[in-house]
């Protein structure tokens, strides 16, 4: 038992950087715009050189936006900038991440910006941004 709770806490502190559902093997195809939404209309966190190595936490339906990190940097790329390979071969995005078991997540402005941009320039612009219709490329009023 001790060896078995060994080994769990040696696997925690070597993984422990990013959760398990995290996909760390994807790279930008091009120079992109990490964005603070899942839409080209959300303003740019940073921007990423082709051949970046990020970590992907889900993807919208279809894997069409993706909710990634880079170093200390949050936000959103289209699905369509990120590769991976697959058995050895270079894959698009749409092809690889469902035969890695991304997760597919949902968009939920408030607790995202909240937690990522609180110390940013266009956090204070929020409630704006929170009218944002992602979804249907449209402002609620």
């Amino acid at each position: 038992m001790k060896r078995l709770v060994a080994a769990a806490a040696a696997a925690f502190a070597i993984g422990g950087a990013a959760p398990a559902f995290a996909y760390t093997n994807a790279t930008t195809t091009a120079a992109v715009y990490m964005r603070t939404g899942p839409d080209f209309a959300y303003p740019p966190a940073v921007v990423l050189p082709p051949g970046t190595p990020v970590v992907v936490y889900g993807c919208l339906s279809g894997w069409m936006w993706c909710d990634i990190s880079w170093g200390p940097h949050r936000g959103w790329v289209y699905g369509s900038y990120l590769a991976a390979h697959w058995q050895n071969r270079p894959a698009t995005w749409a092809y690889a991440a469902p035969r890695y078991n991304v997760p597919v997540i949902t968009f939920n402005f408030g607790p995202y910006w909240d937690s990522h941009y609180r110390s940013r320039n266009w956090y204070r612009h929020r409630d704006r941004w929170d009218r944002w219709d992602h979804g249907n490329r449209r402002w609620r009023h």
